[in-house]
């Protein structure tokens, strides 16, 4: 009963925290990246076609089944993200109770530090891919505990679809064939057979979500299109992202990115359980630091440092700490009270911010609704203006490549020059274009002629509609 009752109380502060989330329009961009292709490709539009981004077909599929289900809002997308936080806890909670043999006390305090942590970030809230591919990771962490050959087979199939979701997620499959491979070498007779019997399994299940987004590519309408648009994504397009990493850089994601599982779970952790000792789980501490070495090898490797990376280290981070025990005679229960009030300051805190902030976004496309009609053609001509607003105004996108940073940041992973694209979008006669300020001369010699503008102000903010003359 005790149990129950802080882990309720736990949870109801955990989702209070969580609820101004979903006030803003804007939380992150590759958010609404997902929720505008997903919409996009649910209205007839081929993915990588007609549409375009540089996340594999997976986020988008889980993006379009929210929808499908529970329309396209905001709101409804993130509290469809939250499930999948909810399912990574449980997860966290079946791997240490019934893997790692935990007592449901500890176990339930370590899952309850998932969705806790991220409530402390802006990154936590946004439905970023992280969120949706650890939830695969962790449940193909719980059936791989399983030496069997179909339990395995679920493992596999759950890293695999946590792959097509995004590629990154590779690097948690990663330290998995090592560790099998290290078990090979010590097998001998019918232990050896199971043990390639279970990895076989393994390997099916991991590439299956591939081959089957392989085929519907194939057998879409599009046909080629689609097969050498998925070939690009997959194989060529990682290759191109042209990065210079430093150290300085890795740095600063350690206390950008990672601030959340480093700070606020192992610095008081070693603090509480000064003198700990390790668990006898030794095979388990030993993959999990392993994973955790990968993970930091392919982040300095690969060079990219978002902030929104770090929720990746997060689940690796919390299994590994909570295979230490207290030696100080705490009870679990106490430590736990602390730790999620400390937590939870935190998250309440992200929370303040985004009840004071004005949401200008959200005004914007207010003042903007009664000028756009349904499904026209929108060129949104600046930089500054969010891909949300095709969403919002319920507008098809002018320009293929939906996230705003791949014309400007990202150029060298476009499979075509940024004139041809602008070129391309103009010469599709757009219903209108929207530009912050007056836009470029460059833009308004280009519609001086065939468009009437009009300016709207948010705030100090002033915007140019363009709207095509009849």
């Amino acid at each position: 009963m005790r149990l129950r009752w802080w882990v309720l109380l736990a949870t109801a502060v955990i989702l209070l925290a969580r609820l101004p989330s979903l006030a803003p329009l804007v939380l992150d961009h590759d958010e609404s990246t997902y929720m505008v292709m997903a919409r996009e490709w649910l209205q007839g539009a081929v993915l990588y076609v007609d549409v375009w981004d540089t996340k594999p077909p997976g986020i988008f599929l889980v993006t379009a089944f929210a929808q499908t289900l529970f329309g396209t809002t905001v709101v409804a997308f993130r509290l469809f993200s939250w499930s999948f936080v909810a399912l990574g806890a449980w997860a966290i909670f079946a791997i240490l109770r019934r893997r790692l043999g935990e007592s449901p006390e500890r176990a339930a305090f370590w899952a309850l530090l998932y969705p806790a942590l991220l409530t402390t970030t802006a990154m936590g809230h946004a439905a970023n891919s992280e969120l949706f591919f650890s939830a695969f990771t962790l449940w193909g962490l719980y059936w791989f505990c399983e030496e069997r050959a179909m339990p395995r087979f679920v493992a596999g199939l759950c890293y695999g679809v946590a792959i097509v979701i995004k590629l990154f997620a590779a690097f948690d499959v990663l330290p998995l064939p090592l560790f099998m491979l290290l078990r090979l070498a010590h097998r001998r007779g019918e232990g050896l057979r199971r043990e390639i019997l279970q990895g076989l399994g393994f390997v099916l299940g991991l590439v299956l979500p591939a081959l089957t987004l392989w085929w519907f590519a194939s057998t879409s309408s599009s046909g080629r299109a689609s097969i050498a648009a998925y070939h690009y994504v997959f194989w060529e397009l990682p290759a191109k992202y042209v990065t210079s990493p430093s150290w300085g850089d890795f740095l600063k994601f350690l206390e950008r990115g990672l601030l959340v599982p480093f700070w606020a779970v192992l610095i008081p952790a070693l603090i509480v359980v000064a003198g700990a000792r390790r668990s006898a789980t030794r095979t388990f501490v030993s993959f999990a630091s392993l994973w955790l070495i990968v993970l930091l090898a392919a982040q300095i490797k690969v060079g990219k440092f978002f902030p929104h990376y770090g929720i990746q280290f997060l689940p690796v981070v919390l299994l590994l700490a909570s295979q230490w025990r207290p030696t100080l005679r705490i009870s679990t229960t106490r430590i736990a009270a602390v730790a999620l009030v400390v937590v939870m300051a935190f998250g309440l805190s992200f929370a303040r911010r985004y009840l004071a902030r004005p949401d200008g976004v959200r005004t914007l496309a207010q003042s903007l609704r009664p000028h756009i009609a349904p499904r026209t053609l929108l060129l949104l001509a600046s930089e500054e203006l969010p891909q949300i607003l095709y969403l919002e105004l319920d507008a098809r996108p002018a320009i293929p490549y939906v996230h705003r940073t791949l014309l400007t940041q990202h150029r060298a992973v476009l499979p075509q020059t940024v004139d041809e694209i602008w070129n391309e979008a103009l010469a599709k006669g757009p219903d209108h274009v929207l530009a912050r300020g007056s836009g470029s001369a460059k833009l308004r010699a280009a519609l001086i002629d065939r468009y009437r503008e009009e300016d709207f102000r948010v705030g100090k903010d002033r915007y140019t509609l363009w709207t095509r003359k009849p």
